[in-house]
This record gives C-alpha cells, structure tokens and sequence, in this order.
C-alpha cells in the first residue's frame, strides 16, 4: 500500500512539475508581447506540423495587424510572417539579420554532399554562393540548350508511343524521368534515359534522397538539432545516396582531366571556377544543382501541364502562342524564342502561385531583430517562416484564388501588388541560384508537350490534386493521369 501510494505522489509530482515546465516553454512569445498561437500543452495538434497549418495560420491572422504572430513547431518558437513589408526587409533589406537557413549538418568527412550552398551558412555559403554565381548566366544557359531540347524531344516521342497503345499516361511518373534525364545530362553529363527505362538504377537513388530530404527529420524539430546532427552524425544525405553519387561524380571528373573532356555542363561550368577546388567541393556543388533540376523542376512542370489539362481554352491560349512565335524561328525552339512567349511565361508563373514548390520558406534570426518603428522584436536563434502558401493563395491579393488565371500575371496587374506577394524561388541574395535554370527546364518541357498534343482530364484524374501532407515540399500523393491526344 506505501509503495502504492508513492509511487502515485511520484506520478502526481511529474505531471505538475511537467504541466509548469510547459506552460513556461510555451509562454515564450506571450512573454515578449508577441501574440501567439498556443498549441496542445502536451504534445501539439498533429496538423500543427503540416505544411497547410503555415498556410491556415496566415489565412487566419493575415488581419490581424501585427508584423508576425509567434507559434510552436514542436517545442520550438517560430514568427510566422504576416506583414509583407517585413518579409521584404527578411529576404533583401535587412538581410544579414536572417541570412542563414539554420540546417544541421556535418563535415566534409561525414556528410561531403551536405556541405552544398543549400545547407551552408554564415561565410562558408557567402563564399560559395559568389563562387557558384558565374555558373548561372545567360550565356550558360544558352550553353544547355542542346542537352535540354534533346530530352525535350525524347519526351515527345514517348508520348507518342506511349498514346498508339494507351491515351491516358501518368505524367507525375513522366516529368520525373523528362528532370531526371536533363540533370543527368546538364550537370554530369550522363544519358540515363530514364524515359524509356523509368525503373533505372539512377531513379531508386534519386527515390531515397526525396523520401528522406522532403520530411523534415524528427531532430529538426529540435531547437539543438544543428549540435545533435553533428554530435551524433546525422547526415542530411543519405548514405546510399552520398555513396553512389561521390563514385559517379569522381570516376567522370577523373576521365575528363585523364583525356581532356570538354563538354557544356554544369560539372564542367563549376570545375572552371577554381582548378585548386577538391573533389568533395565539386560534388556537393553539382549535387545541388542535380537535386534542384530534378525535384522542384519536375514539381513546376507537372502542376502546370495539369492545370493545364483542366483549363483547356488557356491550353488552347498557349498553343496558339507557341506556335505563333515557333513559325517565326523555323518551327525550332530556341533560347530567344522561348523569350518571346510571355503567355508561356504567365501560365508557369500562376502555375506556381496556386502551389509553390516550397510552401513555406524558412530562415534563422542570427542577430536580435526590431521590425522599423514597432516594439516589435524577434531574438536571435528564433526561427521564421514565410508562407508562400498562404500569401499565394491569399484572397485579398489575388481574388478567387482557386481559379486559374495566368492574367494575373501580366505586367500591369504584377505592377499593382507588393513585390513580395509571389516568391516561388524566394528573393533576395538568398534566392533559388537555379531559378533560369529551372524556367528555362519548364518552359521548354511545356512547349514541346503542347504544340503536338492536347492534354485532358478523364475519368481517373484526380481533382482537386491531393499533395502529399507529409512532405515539406510540394509533392503529388498520387499519380496524374491524364488523356492525351495528337494535334
């Protein structure tokens, strides 16, 4: 009975002591007069770690008023953005206050790739990033046209093979082996073919790096995971994936130095930068740019041709324009054509509003911050998230959102909204280093799609698309069947 009873004291001492513990962990925007979103005092509400609850979060409170309201992300103290004049001075005019990403990653030894512009902070990313920035010119791209219209021209003819036996093809599945064949060729120089051999080694590796990058690990959720990651050795890349890439990536370097290899590539553009750059420097760099190439390019170029498929008088819009300007440049496409479709441009642009590959952006405070003239203050170490989600989707700055409207996009009605109310590759010195890259990859992709075919909705066509809700990022939860036809 004594033993019984203590051990109830003993159950009754951790449950006040633990209910005080949070109740104080979660007091810390309310101390700092800052509004905040209280959660589940225990363990949080389950769609509190979900990208949508960024998203809801801010359609909630976007009147609120205030700059920014705080909220918890698992234990940790967040400001979810509001104010877009604050997200202004974040990613450009007070950018040094928030200029790290705040990942945890570790050495060259344990984790080569992760040591990549995309997880790097401080001076480490200011120095590569500069470095890395000759790599992206006009004049490099026009230098990746080959290679691209190539992959662009395998893709046609797959669909046309495909369509002999079967109208409906699942272009989820087909965008991601069109991103896969062009990062292997623009950045290693590699034909995979996927396209024709989607079951490729290459795609089960590209499988478990996104499987593993898109949901976000559980230490993250850590205000400590930068010193857990590196304490314990949890690498950002997985290892299979760190293997296979290092051995590709050193076997093609080593035969381009052995017998003088030139050829128009992203490996090619980085290892002209700096001949002193080791091995692990190179890989990390074009292994960004290969993970870049694939996902968030295959994203953008599936979401478009689906929307497209469900909007077939915009559709028909755009065919008329490819076709138009192509009948001006030899029925080829080129770089300079491709500048001369605007529509084009639009249609991806709004693509992008209505599902933004990065539905919230994340940045560190590295230094205590007070926004203008407010009392308002985020501490450094906290971190913030902007979510693009919810300003895209947000109806006061673009009425109806749920309807497709590419005339959004033109310059007159851009010219009438804050220059900070459509972000798809963020903004700032810390913006997406790919963005030519990645719209010159979807321009192309969508081109060479709609001026031979007509694409459609059919009966297997999910609508709306359901995304996956565990991803950090966007992705689709299923396949996107959709009915094509021959012009």
């Amino acid at each position: 009975m004594i033993i019984l009873i203590t051990l109830v004291g003993i159950a009754v001492f951790v449950a006040i002591f633990g209910y005080i513990f949070q109740r104080h962990r979660y007091s810390f925007w309310k101390t700092r007069g800052v509004f905040q979103e209280v959660p589940n005092l225990w363990f949080g509400k389950k769609t509190q770690y979900t990208k949508d609850f960024q998203r809801n979060l801010y359609l909630k409170y976007k009147n609120c008023g205030d700059p920014f309201i705080g909220y918890y992300f698992y234990h940790r103290p967040v400001a979810l953005i509001i104010d877009l004049d604050l997200v202004k001075n974040i990613f450009i005019k007070d950018f040094q206050y928030f200029s790290d990403r705040g990942f945890g990653h570790n050495g060259v030894k344990d984790d080569p790739l992760g040591q990549n512009i995309l997880f790097l902070d401080g001076a480490p990313w200011r120095a590569l990033r500069h470095k890395l920035s000759p790599t992206v010119t006009t004049n490099k791209m026009k230098a990746l046209m080959p290679d691209l219209l190539k992959v662009g021209q395998d893709m046609s003819y797959v669909i046309s093979k495909k369509i002999e036996t079967d109208p409906l093809i699942d272009f989820r599945k087909l965008i991601t082996c069109f991103t896969t064949d062009v990062v292997g060729k623009c950045v290693l120089g590699i034909d995979y073919n996927t396209l024709s051999n989607p079951d490729a080694e290459i795609c089960h590796i590209l499988e478990t790096y996104m499987d593993g990058f898109t949901r976000e690990p559980f230490l993250e959720k850590s205000p400590k995971f930068p010193y857990f990651s590196i304490k314990w050795k949890l690498n950002l890349t997985p290892k299979s994936v760190s293997i296979y890439f290092m051995n590709v990536l050193q076997q093609i370097v080593k035969k381009r130095k052995e017998e003088k290899i030139f050829r128009k590539d992203f490996l090619t553009f980085i290892m002209e930068l700096d001949s002193n750059m080791s091995i692990n420097e190179i890989a990390a760099s074009a292994f960004s740019y290969f993970i870049g190439g694939f996902h968030n390019n295959a994203t953008a170029l599936t979401i478009t041709l689906y929307q497209l498929a469900l909007n077939p008088l915009i559709q028909s819009k755009l065919r008329k324009e490819i076709l138009s300007v192509l009948e001006k440049h030899n029925n080829e496409i080129t770089y300079e054509s491709l500048q001369e479709m605007p529509y084009l441009e639009m249609v991806i642009n709004e693509s992008l509003r209505t599902l933004p590959i990065t539905p919230t952006i994340s940045r560190m405070c590295v230094q205590d911050y007070k926004f203008g003239e407010t009392n308002f203050v985020i501490p450094a170490g906290t971190k913030v998230h902007v979510p693009l989600n919810g300003i895209h989707n947000n109806p006061d700055i673009y009425p109806n959102p749920d309807e497709f409207d590419p005339q959004r996009f033109t310059k007159e009605n851009i010219a009438k909204r804050h220059a900070c109310s459509f972000m798809p590759f963020g903004d700032g010195p810390r913006n997406c280093i790919g963005l030519r890259f990645s719209m010159l990859e979807t321009k192309i992709g969508v081109a060479e799609v709609i001026r031979e075919f007509k694409l459609s909705k059919c009966e297997k066509t999910c609508v709306p698309l359901k995304m996956d809700p565990n991803s950090v990022v966007s992705v689709p939860l299923d396949e996107i069947l959709l009915k094509v036809e021959r012009i």
